[in-house]
């Protein structure tokens, strides 16, 4: 009797191992989407562009010349206190507290390792990228650097509302909450960007190259996790 119903238990425990190993019902077991790998290669080859823009250009012309027109607002206007508030939400002290509340959040909502090694470390790389850029020498047209390409700040901003909507989507949440983070957080961004022009801070070709550095920073993270994850299921949560 023993002998028969030991067999029994031992598939009973593997099964159920392997079905807590699967991603609950309704929630993808993957934290990179189908369309991650494009997007990041798209986001690179635009950041790489405006980064050349960059280097062979003397001063702001085209849509920097006109965005420096039409977006710089007086020092003492409420728009430059408003933008001023808004660049201070990507300081240290911010950006530590947005990577801590997601990674909180994905381990209170899904216990995985994966998503929390991401809340903390898409921040940071994308720092490490934004920083190797402007690290790199330029001596054209008698300019000796990259000026502030990118935009930091941007990058920041776009990598952690990215980053916030992943995992949404990996915690399974309603399409309408869904939605709505991806329009509160686009308008954020686009806000900050705007603030970082608007201040004298960075042209526009700064700011769009900040948000391809976030895109790819944080497509090109959940990538490597979603492969890692896939290669040691036992140890994805």
């Amino acid at each position: 009797m023993r002998s028969k119903t030991a067999p029994a238990i031992v598939r009973l425990m593997n099964g159920s191992h392997r079905l807590q190993t699967r991603a609950p019902a309704g929630r993808p077991d993957s934290l990179a989407p189908p369309w991650a790998s494009v997007v990041a290669t798209v986001a690179v080859l635009v950041a790489g562009a405006m980064a050349a823009l960059v280097w062979t250009r003397q001063r702001p012309d085209g849509v920097d010349a006109w965005a420096v027109q039409a977006l710089t607002v007086s020092k003492h206007s409420s728009p430059y206190r408003f933008a001023s508030r808004l660049d201070d939400t990507t300081r240290i002290g911010g950006v530590l507290a947005a990577s801590t509340a997601l990674a909180v959040l994905a381990w209170i909502r899904l216990r995985r390792r994966d998503l929390v090694i991401a809340s903390l470390l898409v921040a940071p790389a994308t720092v490490a990228v934004e920083q190797s850029f402007k690290l790199a020498p330029r001596r054209s047209h008698g300019l000796e650097s990259f000026s502030h390409y990118p935009s930091g700040r941007v990058a920041l901003a776009t990598s952690l509302v990215l980053l916030l909507g992943l995992i949404l989507r990996a915690a399974g949440a309603r399409p309408f909450v869904q939605a709505l983070v991806a329009v509160l957080g686009t308008l954020y961004v686009l806000l900050m960007a705007w603030a970082r022009v608007a201040t004298g801070q960075h042209s526009f070709t700064d700011v769009l190259g900040g948000i391809s550095v976030g895109v790819a920073v944080t497509l090109a993270t959940v990538l490597v996790l979603t492969a890692w994850r896939q290669g040691n299921p036992q140890r994805g949560y």
